[in-house]
């Protein structure tokens, strides 16, 4: 008779090799959707900035003050974001583990130093990547498209 589990999870060492392929396929696809998202996000951003872009640009900056003014934005918004994420995760991590500890387990309540900055710098070289691949959509406008433009 096969007990229920085994049914599941296979016996022994193939259900951790499952297990494993399960997390690892997951583990791999996060920073690509991350990523993703955050892209799309930023490509969004670029479009709603196009007038006030094109604007600048008419104005006689250059590409490169350009490029300057949007990565202002992006620099100041993920400080924020970071900022408020790190307060946050610190926060709900002490409720989550005050809400789930035993009398019998003992979890720490004190951040990770080191895990918080590899997230941060994590995202930093995220919005980065993904901010220098956004900017090449601006060599691509044109003036006369300022009438074009959603307001």
């Amino acid at each position: 008779k096969v007990h229920r589990t085994e049914r599941y999870l296979g016996n022994g060492k193939s259900g951790f090799a499952e297990r494993t392929a399960i997390d690892f396929s997951v583990h791999n696809k996060s920073p690509y959707l991350s990523s993703n998202k955050l892209l799309n996000l930023l490509s969004m951003f670029v479009d709603e900035k196009k007038r006030e872009l094109i604007t600048l640009m008419i104005n006689g900056y250059s590409y490169k003050q350009t490029c300057a003014y949007i990565y202002g934005d992006t620099i100041f918004l993920t400080i924020i974001g970071l900022i408020i994420g790190v307060i946050t995760g610190m926060g709900l991590g002490n409720l989550v583990i005050g809400a789930f500890e035993s009398s019998a387990v003992y979890l720490p309540h004190n951040p990770n130093l080191l895990a918080i900055l590899i997230g941060c710098g994590v995202t930093i070289l995220l919005v980065l990547g993904m901010t220098l691949i956004s900017l090449k959509k601006i060599k691509d406008f044109k003036l006369t498209e300022i009438n074009n433009s959603s307001i």
